[in-house]
């Protein structure tokens, strides 16, 4: 648990080094990044809520990328979904496209959890900077695992915090970082959808000139010149 002598000199610290993110200023001042990773895991928990996911039936599940993937990736039977031919390389820390697609199969084929997290688990849904921690269908360490729901106890915080990796702490060569570049490399299409094009994680991507693969990026807020 995070003390508040701790969080005092945190926020204090936190706003006076003027840092564009929280990634960035770990990586200047280590000796907060126990802290520092609380506190992320402390923020981000409550968004995790099944009725984010699932909201009721209207026009606006038009707009639910979500939706539109599973639609496009469904097939007749359970077993055939691990064949999708698409990959994810995932840099933020929630769980809410594993939860979406686990909640949905099961719901879809009448499924138990086991059948469902093995089609799901065989996917390549890659976290390279990793995540709030292991859904309980995803593994049987339960010093890992935290469950999918808005909760930030200090014991859930805990645990998440310990699954997660700040910008400065991934390297290039990790396993999870060689299996994204081997994955973008066979693929045919690139899809960039809601990333900072942080120059750090652009480096460690390694995307490929030229084609293929070919790539389409989404942007907001940024300038023509950015």
């Amino acid at each position: 648990e995070i003390t508040q002598n701790e969080l005092i000199e945190f926020n204090r610290c936190f706003r006076y080094a003027a840092p564009n993110s929280i990634d960035e200023f770990l990586a200047m001042r280590t000796e907060f990044i126990d802290v520092g990773k609380k506190l992320i895991a402390k923020v981000l928990l409550p968004y995790e809520k099944e009725s984010k996911l699932f909201p009721p039936f209207d026009n606006s599940i038009k707009e639910d990328w979500y939706r539109y993937l599973l639609d496009r990736m469904m097939v007749d039977d359970l077993s055939l979904f691990s064949k999708n031919d698409i990959s994810f390389v995932n840099f933020n820390y929630d769980r809410s496209l594993e939860q979406f697609l686990f909640r949905a199969l099961k719901v879809r084929f009448n499924a138990n959890d086991e059948d469902v997290g093995t089609q799901i688990n065989q996917l390549n849904i890659i976290h390279p900077h990793g995540t709030l921690g292991l859904l309980p269908w995803q593994s049987n360490e339960n010093d890992l695992v935290v469950s999918y729901m808005n909760d930030a106890s200090p014991e859930r915080v805990t645990t998440a915090s310990k699954s997660i990796i700040i910008i400065h702490e991934a390297v290039e060569n990790s396993p999870e970082f060689e299996l994204a570049h081997k994955l973008i490399n066979d693929a045919s299409r690139v899809f960039i959808l809601g990333f900072c094009y942080h120059k750090d994680n652009l480096k460690r991507l390694k995307l490929p000139e030229g084609h293929p693969p070919q790539k389409i990026g989404t942007v907001l807020n940024l300038k023509k010149e950015d």
